[in-house]
């Protein structure tokens, strides 16, 4: 079975939402929110699940847990 995973960032840019308005929506600083972006390991679970909610993924497995290549 192939498991399609996203970043946060993939979901993000598809919903046409800018950084700052998704960093201002979930109270962290945009700059914050762009190094999530980077590594999500590094995310706290209660922002993914905040993340999750706002873009309406139905599941944290759905999204790629990770440091992105830069």
């Amino acid at each position: 079975m192939i498991r399609v995973v996203f970043t946060f960032k993939e979901i993000r840019l598809a919903k046409q939402l800018e950084v700052n308005e998704v960093a201002a929506l979930i109270g962290v600083p945009y700059e914050l929110l762009m190094e999530y972006e980077k590594d999500s390991r590094l995310i706290p679970c209660s922002i993914a699940m905040e993340l999750c909610a706002l873009y309406r993924v139905p599941t944290i497995d759905l999204i790629y847990i990770g440091k992105l290549p830069d």
